[in-house]
């Protein structure tokens, strides 16, 4: 991460990643992909899209509440 200048309002200052941090944003996402693909491996397909229908309704229902 590096700070930089928000061009719109000099007041603010932006936290941009930088290409080390886009890779390794980009291998926490793979290694989170094989942790799920070896969890899962033995499930049958159906039990895998039904899993991923769960989870996607869990995510926008959390992303969707308002703090407390």
């Amino acid at each position: 991460m590096r700070r930089e200048a928000d061009q719109s309002d000099g007041r603010r200052a932006l936290l941009v990643r930088t290409e080390a941090g886009r890779a390794m944003t980009e291998e926490v996402h793979r290694f989170r992909r094989s942790v799920f693909a070896e969890a899962m491996e033995e499930w049958p397909e159906a039990d895998r899209a039904e899993f991923a229908r769960l989870l996607t309704r869990f995510v926008d229902t959390l992303g969707s509440r308002q703090p407390r």
